[in-house]
């Protein structure tokens, strides 16, 4: 029995169960992903642009919690407020993508010495399944590269249809984490 098996059956044995599982992913740069970003993206710096930002977050995170929206229910005030603290930070950026001059889509990238993490991606209900989650992600993954960045990382829900979708966007799984919870 491996290490992992053991320490398993020990949070088992002591009324733990298996709340969450994610998968942590890289960007693997593959070369023949190239997504034309064809709506315009803004990085968001004026109280309009928050507003358009967490509408579309919102409604992506919004309803009832499902295999399809995991993270229903997670934007609560203080996380508001904690992305409103965050818009004059030079090393996170929020973006907004605009489909017909209305807020679609968005993302956070957080940068520290040349790593960066992805985040947020979410969006609005009626424009979901369009591309647009993939013009937001290269425009992201481009303005990373800009900065100079090395290694893109990001976490989602372990086989989940976000984690093939971002397989599809050149992420690859390099670990999977399990949360345990006290019943």
């Amino acid at each position: 029995m491996t290490n992992y098996e053991k320490y398993k059956q020990l949070l088992l044995r002591n009324n733990y169960k298996l709340d969450d599982t994610h998968a942590y992913m890289v960007y693997s740069r593959r070369s023949e992903v190239n997504i034309h970003v064809t709506e315009k993206v803004i990085r968001v710096k004026n109280k309009d642009q928050y507003n358009d930002y967490m509408e579309v977050l919102s409604s992506a995170f919004g309803g009832e919690i499902s295999a399809d929206n995991p993270y229903a229910g997670s934007i609560n005030d203080e996380y508001y407020q904690a992305i409103k603290d965050s818009l004059n930070n030079n090393d996170i950026y929020h973006y907004v993508l605009y489909k017909d001059d209305e807020p679609a889509c968005v993302a956070t990238l957080s940068t520290a010495n040349k790593t960066g993490s992805i985040n947020n991606v979410g969006t609005l209900k009626g424009y979901q399944n369009k591309g647009l989650g993939k013009q937001i992600m290269s425009y992201m993954i481009s303005e990373f590269e800009k900065l100079g960045g090395k290694e893109l990382f990001l976490f989602t829900e372990h086989n989940s249809k976000n984690e093939q979708w971002y397989e599809r966007q050149s992420f690859k799984t390099i670990a999977i984490i399990e949360q345990y919870v006290k019943e």
